[in-house]
């Protein structure tokens, strides 16, 4: 009777309102608590309730505690990875509960203004097709893709100056 207890816990929780919150394939039951498996690491109970305070009052704080999240630990500190609005986010912290750096994925549509202008000497032959923005310190980066017809471009823009890293010649049929 316990285990079908058990079980009947578990398949209420995941079509509870909760299960919005988290995919049915992030989550689990463990020693009677719901966690969540990304967490799961070395030296680490896998709980939530191992991460440092810090880092919780950070997430809230800066991005209203997303409802999925998957975590990694690691030597050097903490990762979490989620998305919010289809924009997919990386933040970083350090064994301290630190903020280390925040990296986000998007397309053109959400790239600001101010950068864009910084591209208009690519953009008349080049579309964009993505775009990584690193925040790191006081210091805000877009690495963006381009793709023109004979050319795939890797553009960075820092401080309003856009920089030429790399460039790619398409093999045309």
């Amino acid at each position: 009777m316990l285990v079908h207890s058990k079980t009947m816990i578990i398949l209420l929780l995941l079509l509870s309102p909760l299960a919005d919150s988290a995919q049915s394939s992030d989550i689990t039951l463990l020693d009677g608590r719901l966690i969540r498996k990304e967490f799961k690491a070395a030296n680490s109970t896998g709980y939530l309730n191992d991460l440092n305070v810090k880092i919780v009052r950070h997430l809230v704080k800066h991005f209203d505690n997303p409802a999925t999240q998957k975590w990694d630990l690691s030597k050097q500190g903490y990762r979490v990875k989620f998305e919010i609005d289809s924009v997919l986010y990386r933040v970083d912290y350090d064994r301290k509960g630190n903020w280390r750096n925040t990296i986000r994925s998007y397309n053109e549509n959400r790239l600001p203004a101010s950068v864009k202008s910084s591209l208009k000497e690519y953009l008349s032959d080049f579309n964009i097709t993505h775009v990584t923005e690193l925040q790191y310190q006081r210091t805000v980066s877009y690495f963006i893709n381009l793709d023109g017809f004979k050319r795939i471009l890797q553009v960075v823009v820092r401080d309003g100056n856009a920089e030429l890293l790399k460039s790619f010649e398409k093999i045309l049929p």
